[in-house]
Formats: C-alpha cells, sequence, structure tokens
C-alpha cells in the first residue's frame, strides 16, 4: 500500500516560502503555495513600468552560498537557474563636504581605502578580524544549527559571550566605533549597519558591528537580472519540484480541527496537515485568531521607498550608493521622536550592471529614506517635501 504523502501549505510566496516548499516537496511532502498577489516574490518583486525594472525590496545580495544549498539540496546544479558575480565595489558613501569613500568586497582595499582618510589600515583590519571571530561563532551557534538547549548550542553560546566583552553588550555601536575607530567618516559607515535591523546605531549594543562583517569581509554580489532572479529561479525549482500556486489567493481565518488546519481563503477552504507561514508574525497570529497583546516597546524605524525612472546617467553613481547628511544623529533624534524633518539618510540602488533595466541614456533608481515607524507620519506633505 503507498503511503499518502502529508500536505503541507504555505502561505506567502516570498523568498521563504519558495525556498522550504522546494526542499519539502523533494522530501516528499505533497506542498501547496497560497499567495495573495498576483505574482511570486513577496518582497523581492518586481517592478516593470515605461521600459524600467525595479527590485522592489532587497538589492544587495550576500552569502550567495545560502541559496546555493536550495538547490542543491534538490539534487539540481544553481547555476542552471541564476548567475551571479562578486561586487568589486560593495557601497559609495557620499558625505555632507561632498567627499565619498568606497567599501570593497575585499577587506584590505577597502582598509587602504579608509587610509585616505587618516584611518591607519592596521588598526582597521585589527578592529575587522575581532568582529569577523564573533561571527563565526554566532553564525555557527545561532544562524547555522538549530537553537536549543542542549550541548552544541549552549557550548556555541558560551564561547560566543566569552569572546564578547561586557562592553560590547552594553556600550553602543556607536560609543564603541568611537572610542576604537575615532574616524568620524569610518565611523558612520560603520554605524550604519545597525539600519539593517531597523535601529538606531546610538541606541544599539556594539555586538552588532558584527553585521559588517558579512559585507565588508565575505563580500557582495550582483545577481544576472537582478534580485528578482532569485524567487524567479526558486518558482521555477518549485513547478520541477511539483509545487502547485494558488495566486490571487488571500488568507482570511485558519481553524484546526481532527489533526488538520482548515484554511479559509477568499476563494475556498483548503485542508493540510501541516502549515508554514511566511508573513510576519502578528499577521499569521490574526489568521489563526489570537489576540496578542503588544507590550508598550519602541518600535524599529521604517522607511520610504521611491522608483525613479531617470532620463539621464551619472557616472559618478555605483550600483549601490549611501548619501549621508550632515547630522547623523539629530536624523535618527528625529526619526526615533517621530518628526517631521528634512535630514534624511537617503539609499539610492541603482542598475548600472545590467543595462536592460532602463532605456538607452536613463538609469532606473531606487531610493530609499529612513523614517518613522509610525505609519501616520508617513504623509502627503512629507512626500512632497522628500520629492523636492
Amino acid at each position: 500500500m503507498i503511503e499518502k504523502k502529508k500536505k503541507v501549505v504555505i502561505i506567502g510566496a516570498g523568498i521563504g516560502g519558495l525556498s522550504t516548499a522546494a526542499v519539502l516537496s523533494f522530501s516528499g511532502f505533497d506542498v501547496t503555495i497560497l499567495e495573495k498577489n498576483n505574482h511570486i516574490g513577496g518582497k523581492a518583486s518586481l517592478l516593470v513600468k515605461d521600459g524600467f525594472s525595479f527590485d522592489m525590496g532587497p538589492s544587495l545580495l550576500t552569502l550567495p552560498e545560502w541559496i546555493d544549498e536550495i538547490f542543491t539540496f534538490c539534487s539540481k546544479n544553481p547555476r542552471d537557474y541564476y548567475t551571479f558575480k562578486k561586487l568589486s565595489t560593495v557601497t559609495r558613501y557620499f558625505f555632507s563636504d561632498k567627499s565619498h569613500l568606497d567599501v570593497k568586497s575585499n577587506l584590505n582595499d577597502t582598509a587602504e581605502e579608509f587610509e585616505k582618510v587618516g584611518l591607519a589600515k592596521n588598526q582597521f583590519l585589527d578592529f575587522m578580524r575581532k568582529w569577523d571571530d564573533i561571527y563565526s561563532i554566532s553564525s555557527e551557534t545561532f544562524l547555522e544549527n538549530n537553537i536549543g538547549f542542549n550541548k552544541a548550542f549552549l557550548s556555541g553560546a558560551f564561547k560566543w559571550a566569552k569572546k564578547s566583552s561586557i562592553s560590547d553588550l552594553s556600550t553602543s555601536m556607536s560609543i564603541y566605533n568611537k572610542k576604537h575607530i575615532s574616524n568620524n567618516k569610518v565611523e558612520l559607515i560603520l554605524n550604519r549597519f545597525a539600519t539593517y535591523t531597523g535601529s538606531s546605531p546610538f541606541e544599539t549594543p556594539a555586538f552588532m558591528n558584527q553585521l559588517g562583517v558579512v559585507e565588508m569581509i565575505k563580500g557582495a554580489y550582483f545577481p544576472y537580472n537582478g534580485i528578482f532572479s532569485i524567487p524567479a529561479a526558486l518558482n521555477k525549482l518549485c513547478i520541477e519540484m511539483g509545487v502547485k500556486f494558488k495566486l490571487n489567493c488571500r488568507v482570511e481565518n485558519v481553524s484546526y480541527a481532527k489533526k488538520e488546519f482548515h484554511i479559509q481563503t477568499n476563494n475556498d477552504t483548503i485542508n493540510s496537515n501541516l502549515l508554514i507561514s511566511n508573513v510576519d508574525f502578528f499577521t499569521t497570529q490574526k489568521f489563526l485568531g489570537r489576540k496578542i497583546k503588544v507590550n508598550n516597546q519602541n518600535l524599529s524605524t521604517s522607511c520610504l521607498v521611491f522608483y525613479w525612472g531617470i532620463a539621464r546617467e551619472f557616472p559618478s553613481l555605483l550600483l549601490h550608493n549611501i548619501i549621508f547628511t550632515s547630522d547623523y544623529k539629530r536624523e535618527f533624534e528625529e526619526i526615533l521622536k517621530k518628526i517631521d524633518s528634512r535630514s534624511f539618510n537617503l539609499h539610492k540602488h541603482i542598475s548600472k550592471m545590467d543595462k536592460s533595466h532602463a532605456p538607452d541614456g536613463c538609469e532606473n533608481w531606487f531610493v530609499m529614506i529612513n523614517l518613522p515607524a509610525d505609519v501616520n507620519a508617513i504623509n502627503d506633505v512629507m512626500v512632497k517635501n522628500l520629492e523636492m
């Protein structure tokens, strides 16, 4: 007698949902993905308009070997699905005095770049080596293995705590970097990594300096055809693995009875043995009919994104560019206090690597601006001020 496959429903066709679906389908499960939009990709979707193409969310690829693992697990060659190249320059940083510095994918090259503004090469290399050691322990303990109170996890956690001093845990990134780097421009670059968690470097503990290790030591990459090529590749893999898709399918509520999940959508009711959600925690709890008490805690920063088709080219701009304000600390004070201010940090991501993403003589700009978490603070007047 052939054993019936267990049914799995995955909510959300973002990169996480697609990856999970491919692995589970290859492992013998009957997998269906429910996606509320009429396309796959989630935050890594693609916008095409008037001859311009825009990656709508993530724009920087790091640790591509982790994506490759999805394909190799399914006995496929990832290079048959998507390709990428390592960037020589990860990001160009512009300062208020109109100067700029480039962060390279090679740490030694970055150290030489920072020497231009007076930071000793060995001082920076020693700083980064320390955080690389801490990152290696963090990655092995918290990212590459299951988190649980077992011997391996506790041993790794102890090593991590021992390597990270009390000052790393209790001092802010800003204060720590001022003490150990003491170079205003390099401090700005290092402090910026706090924004990857929606945090302020003036409040975030110094141990988050390890975030910079991934880009500055491991390097950054450009996937040909943009970031959307990754969900597109995973979508192709899912189809080959037999995953079923239901697009324009919005989940309304979920119940559990008789050892099955019953997923009510805008179209019908779907039953499954297992349910995996690739949407945020609070939305998932809402599906399940659970009331979650939210403590009065500070929210992370938000952002506003513009997709601009620019009718000229700018040779001084690279693929990834950061424009710092003249007063970085004031910027975060105003963002966290929800003040309507023009003191913002602009992220300009330009598809310099693939000319097909813009008409001849043009550029496509992804412009991201840090803003307060309160969506009500993002009003029409603020948007018009920013556009000016």
